[in-house]
Parts: C-alpha cells; sequence; structure tokens
C-alpha cells in the first residue's frame, strides 16, 4: 500500500485526457500517476519524459528498451517497477525465448550474504584504522 494515497480520476478532471492515455497505452492506470495527479505539474513532466524515451523518435527497439526496464528494476530492487515491466513484455514482442532467459537470470535469490560479507568488510576495515576494536 503506498504511504500517499492515489487520487481517483473524478478529483482531477484536467487529468482526465493524459490519464486515460495512459490507461490505454498500458492497460491499465498506474497508482504511481494517480499519485503524481496530486501535483498535475509533476505529473506532466513525467508523461513528457516517458514520451521521450518510449515515444516515437526512441533509438532503441521496444523490446530491447523493456528488457533493460526489468533487469534496472530487478537490481533497484522495486517490486512496483518490476510488475510494470513484466507486464508490458508481451505487448511489446518481447520473445518467450527472451522472457525465460531473463526468468533464469532474475529470479535467482539476490546475494544476501554476499552483501552482508561486504558490509562486515567494510566495519572491519573501518575498526582497523581508527584501532579500536569491535565490541
Amino acid at each position: 500500500m503506498p504511504r500517499i494515497a492515489p487520487l481517483p480520476v473524478e478529483a482531477v478532471p484536467e487529468l482526465t485526457g493524459l490519464l486515460e492515455s495512459s490507461k490505454t497505452r498500458m492497460g491499465f492506470l498506474p497508482n504511481s500517476q494517480l499519485i503524481m495527479a496530486r501535483r498535475p505539474e509533476i505529473l506532466r513532466a513525467f508523461v513528457q519524459l516517458a514520451g521521450a524515451i518510449n515515444g516515437p523518435g526512441s533509438t532503441i527497439e521496444p523490446q530491447l528498451r523493456n528488457l533493460v526496464s526489468q533487469m534496472a528494476s530487478r537490481a533497484a530492487g522495486c517490486g512496483y517497477c518490476m510488475a510494470h515491466t513484466a507486464h508490458t513484455a508481451d505487448r511489446v514482442g518481447v520473445s518467450a525465448a527472451k522472457e525465460e532467459a531473463r526468468r533464469a537470470r532474475c529470479f535467482r535469490p539476490p546475494n544476501v550474504r554476499h552483501c552482508a560479507s561486504r558490509k562486515a568488510r567494510r566495519r572491519r576495515r573501518m575498526w582497523s584504522r581508527t584501532r579500536i576494536s569491535p565490541r
């Protein structure tokens, strides 16, 4: 559940056209846009940025753009973004073979032990520099 409640579409009649076009393009209306609707100028800027990245002037194929988005979402650990990008994979024409290869790569559990050991090494380095032994 988001910390900021999404607005109902009826609450922002001046953005109805913009929100409807997003719904048509994506197949659903993301809560993130309904939250940004609280600040219409931010939503308009976001839509303009998305149009510049994903619009007809984009130099990257939609399939590659989607796969990059999925990997970036996974790397960031954003479940919300992963759901959105996975939802659009079929719509933009990502092949089943590429989707399966991505799943095999992405759905391994994160290496928590590696992260923890990296933090521990960092702490040991810090303690060795200050010559204070850890408790």
